[in-house]
């Protein structure tokens, strides 16, 4: 609930005293709620146990260890031209990529993609512009 105040004169404006002659001609004392509006309705609220398995339906454990790099060995093992050119997003880029793809089962065709060092430039030059230094 919002406490009502009456206010009147120069309370009403302030420090503004060239507003004074316009709200006098007005009715005074002017009503005044303070406070906030009460929201029309509560927003649904969401419990982390509707989301959760009840004891003992839990899935698999996860592995005690996983190692993502050791399928992606070839494409982590490439410089990428960033000791050349300076493209380190591009070539963090390509590593992601060689992850993804030699760890993703679902990956048509199977296996790691690597880049090849034309593509890598033409991906920087592209973004850069030629005789770009990094």
């Amino acid at each position: 609930m919002s406490e009502t105040v009456e206010l009147s004169g120069s309370a009403l404006i302030g420090a503004d005293t060239t507003l004074i002659p316009l709200y006098m001609s007005q009715s005074l004392p002017k009503k005044v709620c303070l406070g906030r509006r009460e929201p029309l309705a509560q927003p649904p609220v969401l419990k982390l146990a509707a989301y959760l398995a009840a004891p003992g339906e839990y899935a698999a454990p996860p592995p005690r260890s996983t190692s993502w790099r050791v399928k992606a060995a070839q494409s982590l093992g490439r410089m990428y031209l960033n000791d050349q050119l300076g493209c380190c997003v591009i070539s963090g880029k390509l590593h992601n990529l060689g992850i993804w793809s030699a760890n993703d089962h679902d990956h048509q065709p199977p296996g790691e993609v690597v880049a090849t060092d034309q593509e890598v430039k033409q991906q920087y030059q592209q973004i850069c512009g030629p005789g770009d230094n990094g």
